[in-house]
């Protein structure tokens, strides 16, 4: 019986502790793609992408001896003005999608294959392929592709007051210049809210955080028939 993924959209701002909660989800079960890490795996291999690039940004972009994109000199170059960002989005969002899309039916089709096994081995194992049929996009830029949020079912916030961010951020070696640089870049509080369904609070400490998903998790996967 064909089962559909129960994909969920996970954001927050810069030290919101979204990646915390990503591994917390997949330690529980849950299927996660990392779109920073996807995005990265496209510009590794995407070979009509990197030459476009280097067509766009200058040839120099492209280590010569590894074929690599240098990501700091693309950055460096791409990030220098509002028209220039647009054109690399232009350029790597399509291409970003497509392997996205291409993860998110490998995730239908271990959700398919861990249903099929649940109903080999017998009812004790009915929570694992539902885990399974949860899959998390961790989207740290979710204002940059607002159409992609129409592919989750739900679209979960990790929300925290942005000083407290700045102060965490601190704790691990940011310094504050950066990090407010950083979040100038990213969506605001207020758009983040304004599109997501679930608004987990992390005003406090990690195992509010821990408590507050397990409890979600349990729900979602209690709610996923």
């Amino acid at each position: 019986m064909y089962e559909p993924l129960y994909i969920v959209v996970l954001t927050g701002g810069i030290a919101s502790g979204k990646s915390r909660v990503s591994r917390q989800l997949a330690s529980l079960g849950a299927q996660v793609i990392d779109l920073d890490e996807l995005s990265r795996y496209v510009l590794d291999t995407d070979e009509q992408l990197k030459q476009v690039l280097a067509q766009t940004f200058g040839t120099d972009v492209l280590d010569k001896k590894s074929g690599r994109v240098d990501r700091a000199l693309l950055a460096q170059r791409a990030f220098k003005s509002a028209a220039s960002t647009a054109l690399l989005e232009k350029l790597e969002l399509p291409a970003i999608k497509h392997e996205l899309l291409l993860r998110l039916a490998a995730a239908q089709k271990r959700a398919v294959a861990g249903n099929a096994q649940s109903h080999t081995v017998g009812v004790n194992a009915v929570s694992a392929p539902k885990a399974e049929r949860i899959c998390v996009i961790e989207v740290p830029l979710p204002d940059r592709v607002p159409e992609w949020l129409d592919l989750a079912d739900e679209v979960v916030l990790i929300d925290a007051p942005i000083e407290l961010r700045c102060k965490r951020a601190g704790e691990r070696g940011m310094t504050e210049a950066d990090f407010w640089a950083r979040a100038s870049k990213q969506a605001s509080d207020q758009w983040l809210r304004a599109h997501a369904d679930t608004i987990v609070d992390n005003s406090l400490d990690e195992d509010a955080l821990a408590g507050a998903i397990a409890l979600w998790w349990k729900e979602r996967v209690h709610g996923v028939s």
